[in-house]
Formats: structure tokens, sequence, C-alpha cells
């Protein structure tokens, strides 16, 4: 009887220590992780509010001018004007090629579509982008040659500009924060994506607008009134849009900071 009662104490005691044991255990967990908790969420409580300064109140058209699309599309479309130049009316072509050299300065680099570069290194609106009242009927045919050469032609090759580097580095240099829940971002990636997106659709744009030149602009002297604006509206009309991925990482901390459910005081 003795026995059984000093068995069951000494069991009792284990249970006990063990008890303690693993309380004690707890404590110790929550007291060394809370404040390194705390710490994480107000580092990620500033890499959001980076997001925040750079996301919020932004509608397409100051994104379109943060990357500096309207830029980019006028170089990359004029390009492709004094492609067309060089095509066709290569004389007059040697007379602008030096003035072109400074205004594509404004490059720092490019893409390349994977098409183009197997190739090389490897719905348009068919209304005249020129006004009516400036028109020159002229009946001009173009060398039959040279017009089978430029319907092969492909705007391969599209160049951004600094502004466009600097702010794509700046959001993929957010993106990889490791304080970052990966949700969000996940959807910092998919913008990213979007932005590379746009400059591979300006190439295509540029390469479909391309195929109506030899119809609106049958001479040189009507390049006068080459016009930018055609090719940026087919552009903006095929574009991927910002906000749809913008509206996604402003809501993602809006969820996680639960936003919604503060309350003031009264």
């Amino acid at each position: 009887m003795i026995e059984t009662i000093k068995n069951l104490a000494n069991i009792l005691f284990f249970l006990v220590a063990s008890i303690i044991t693993v309380l004690t255990f707890l404590h110790a967990r929550k007291t060394i992780f809370d404040p390194i908790k705390t710490e994480i969420f107000k580092l990620q409580l500033q890499a959001f509010e980076e997001i925040l300064s750079f996301f919020q109140d932004k509608s397409e058209y100051d994104f379109l001018e943060t990357f500096d699309f309207h830029q980019i599309s006028e170089l990359n479309a004029l390009q492709m004007a004094d492609d067309y130049v060089a095509t066709f009316f290569e004389e007059e072509f040697a007379l602008i090629k030096e003035t072109r050299k400074e205004l594509y300065k404004n490059f720092v680099g490019g893409i390349v579509s994977i098409k183009y570069a197997k190739k090389n290194l490897i719905s348009v609106d068919k209304k005249n982008p020129i006004l009516e009242k400036n028109i020159q009927k002229q009946k001009v045919k173009l060398n039959e040659t040279k017009i089978q050469k430029w319907r092969q032609y492909e705007k391969g090759s599209v160049g951004f500009t600094k502004d466009y580097e600097d702010n794509l580095n700046k959001v993929r240099k957010i993106t990889s924060s490791p304080i970052l829940p990966e949700e969000l971002k996940a959807h910092l990636n998919e913008f990213v994506k979007t932005v590379q997106k746009n400059l591979e659709i300006l190439g295509v744009s540029i390469t479909q607008c391309s195929k109506d030149m030899p119809k609106h602009f049958p001479t040189y002297s009507s390049l006068k009134e080459f016009n930018t604006a055609w090719i940026h509206n087919h552009y903006n009309h095929n574009r991927k849009p910002f906000e749809l991925e913008c509206n996604k990482i402003l809501n993602f901390i809006n969820d996680y900071l639960k936003i919604n459910n503060i309350s003031p005081r009264h």
C-alpha cells in the first residue's frame, strides 16, 4: 500500500513538473518572440507605407506618366516612322539621321520580342490619321519591292527610358523585401509583369500601325503630317490596365491591417 502511494506520488510529481515546464516554456517563448513579432510588424508597416506612397491615388494616366509610357510610345513610334523613311526615301533619311541620334539618347535600354529575336538574331483603325483638310490628293505609286519589304516590318525592339527603368526597379526592390506577406509579393510581381507586358504590347501596336504607313504617307512631303496620336490610341486600346493589379495590392494591405474594422474612439 505504501509502495503504491509512493508510486502515485512520484507520478503526480513528474506530471506537475512536466506541466510547469511546459507552461514555463510557453511563457518564455511568448516573452522572447512577442517583441520580435512586434518589430517585424513595425518593419512591415514601414514597407506598407512605401507601397502606399507609390500606388495610392494613382489613375491609369498617372501610371502611364510614372513609367514614362507617353514618351516611350512617342519615341518608338517615331523610330518606326524613321524606318519607313529609310525604306522608301533613302536620300531624305540621310538628312535626318544625325539629328535623330540626340533624340534617341533618351533610351537607356530596350526589350526584344522572342519572335523578332528568332527572325533577326534569330485591330488597326483604318481611318487616315491625317486630317482630311491636309490630305494631298496625290496618286503616288511606291516601289512595289519596297512595299513587299515593308509588309515584313516588325517593331521587335522597343526602347525604354530612365524613368521607366528607375520606377520599375523601385517596385522590384519593394517586392524583394523578406518581411512582406507572400500574397502581397505575388500581387506586386503581377504588377511588374503588367508594366513589362505593356512595353511588349507597344511594340505589337506599332507593328500593326506600320502596315498602314504606305497608304497614309505615300510621299516624303506627306510625312510632314505624321502624328503619333493614332498610334497612341491604338496602343491604349490594347494595353493591359494598371489599376486592376494596383487595386489588388491596396485591398490586400487594407484587409491585412483590418483598416475597415478600426472604429474611432468616442
